[in-house]
Formats: C-alpha cells, sequence, structure tokens
C-alpha cells in the first residue's frame, strides 16, 4: 500500500489491472484503431484479450513489445482470441534472443484461418478434416484427383490421426486439395516455436486441419490480410523470432485486394522457406 496524498493508502494495482490499464490508455488504443478490421473496435479486442489472459496467466509475463504485436495483429486480420478458437495468444520462452524471454505470438486457428479464405469471395465452401483408425479413407492424384472419407463403427477418435486433408471448391468449378500425413503434420509442429505449447498441445486435431488447409492456401486466391496472417504464422512455425521490434507491422492494405496463386506452384504446395512436406500431396 502507498500514501495518496491525502493520508490514506492506495492498494497497488494487480498485474491485470496494469496491463488493463496499459491497453486501455489512449496511446495503445490508438495504435490498435490503426489499419484495425473492419467489425472490429479496440474497446472490444482489449475485453476479449483481457479474457484471454484471465485463461493463461503466463501471457503476463511476456514482453509488452510482443504482446501489443500479438494483439494488433488480431486487430488488422480481424480474429479474436476466442474459445471458438479463431484465433490464439501464446506465451513461449524464446532463447533465440540475450538475455532469453517470454513473449506472446499471434497464432490463427483453424475457424479464423478459414474466416480468412472465405473472404477473398472467390470460394463457394471450403473445409478441413481428420482421419482416424479405423476410418475408411482413399486419395487419388493424377489427371482426376478425389478423395473419399467416410466415418465407421470402428472409427476410433481416441488414438492418434492418420491423415488430415483440406478441400476448396471455388466458384468458377475448380477445386482444390491437400492431404498431408500425419508424419508432415508433425514435422510442421515440431518445428514450430509454440510446438509443446497452446493450441498444438490441447488441440492437435484443429491444428492438424490447419496445417493442412494453410497448405492449400498457396493454391487459393486471398486477401492481403489473408497472406499476412498466414505470412506470420509461418514465421511462427519455422521459428523465426518475431517481436514488435524485429518485424514490420501488417500492410495497410485494401482487405478486398486479391492475390492469385504464384506462377508455376499449381499441384504443389511447396513454397520458399518452407519444406516440400508441408502440404506435399496438394494437387488441383
Amino acid at each position: 500500500m502507498k500514501p495518496d496524498g491525502s493520508g490514506g493508502a492506495v492498494a497497488k494495482k494487480t498485474p491485470m489491472q496494469g496491463l488493463s490499464d496499459w491497453l486501455c490508455g489512449d496511446v495503445m488504443r490508438g495504435k490498435l484503431a490503426e489499419g484495425i478490421s473492419k467489425g472490429v473496435t479496440a474497446e472490444r479486442l482489449v475485453r476479449v484479450v483481457m479474457q484471454a489472459v484471465s485463461r493463461n496467466p503466463e501471457l503476463l509475463e511476456c514482453t509488452r513489445d510482443s504482446l501489443f504485436s500479438a494483439v494488433s495483429c488480431c486487430a488488422q486480420v480481424g480474429l479474436e482470441p476466442n474459445l471458438l478458437g479463431d484465433a490464439y495468444l501464446v506465451p513461449y520462452w524464446n532463447k533465440k534472443v540475450t538475455p532469453s524471454r517470454r513473449e506472446a505470438q499471434f497464432i490463427p486457428g483453424y475457424k479464423g484461418l478459414v474466416k480468412l479464405v472465405r473472404r477473398s469471395g472467390e470460394l463457394s465452401s471450403v473445409s478441413a478434416e481428420v482421419v482416424y483408425e479405423g476410418d475408411e479413407f482413399s486419395y487419388e492424384l493424377g489427371d482426376c484427383p478425389k478423395i473419399t472419407h467416410r466415418r465407421t463403427d470402428m472409427t476410433d477418435y481416441g488414438k492418434p490421426i492418420r491423415y488430415a486433408y483440406a478441400v476448396a471448391n471455388l466458384r468458377d468449378g475448380g477445386i482444390q486439395r491437400c492431404v498431408m500425413t500425419k508424419a508432415q503434420v508433425d514435422k510442421v509442429r515440431d518445428g514450430s516455436a509454440a510446438g509443446k505449447y497452446g493450441p498444438w498441445k490441447d488441440h492437435y486435431e484443429e491444428m492438424a486441419k490447419k496445417t493442412a488447409l494453410r497448405a492449400l492456401c498457396k493454391l487459393l486466391p486471398l486477401t492481403i490480410e489473408a497472406v499476412d496472417a498466414l505470412e506470420r504464422d509461418a514465421d511462427m512455425e519455422r521459428e523465426v523470432v518475431v517481436t514488435g521490434s524485429s518485424v514490420s507491422p501488417l500492410r495497410p492494405k485494401s482487405s478486398t485486394a486479391l492475390l492469385a496463386p504464384a506462377a508455376g506452384k499449381a499441384g504443389k504446395a511447396g513454397s520458399d522457406g518452407e519444406s516440400d512436406e508441408e502440404g506435399a500431396d496438394a494437387r488441383q
């Protein structure tokens, strides 16, 4: 307790109160409002972020720069770190800087990635699934690719998955598919700075579906904000140090602009700097 100047005592603020005051301050709210996605307000985002922190108090130990960078990503792509799995704020120990420190990272969830992909307006449907032991599953490549997947009475939800896959139906009639084995999914997880924490630990199946969908995204038309979110997510998976001081903010461009898949990459989901193991079975 500290004196308040009138002879009384003022209670010391808790870490939660200090964080709330910092985010709700005029400076931070003004920065969050810059380039914020349509339909999102700084007030609501701060409220949702505080709820996320209350669920995971380790976020209070993260540097303010990294936490603000993660929250800014939420604001600019329009995804909330909520219980629905749209996005996550994940604390992890960064040993690549001196001294090492705990930092917060923005990670879009499977449902959030679906929302971002749909914003292009070029897709009639997009979905992803995992294949369990006991499922009937087959997929064909070549000139007439096809995925067949059925749940059966033998489906065992308690055992590790066998595959993860994603399918997108374009409005022009085209279909894009991506199938990944569990080994390919695990290779992505094991290379992630957050592979042992947060959604990879608590929601493996959802992250497996997101991994397949992210690989498929390399073959889809995307908005600028979706591309930026994917780049941030890929940086995290490659264990690149991403903090407020080392990475430039998301590009403040119109979310209505579309980026088509890069020429020459049809039929292959690998991209520069990433292993071809991710999405090696993506086919048009």
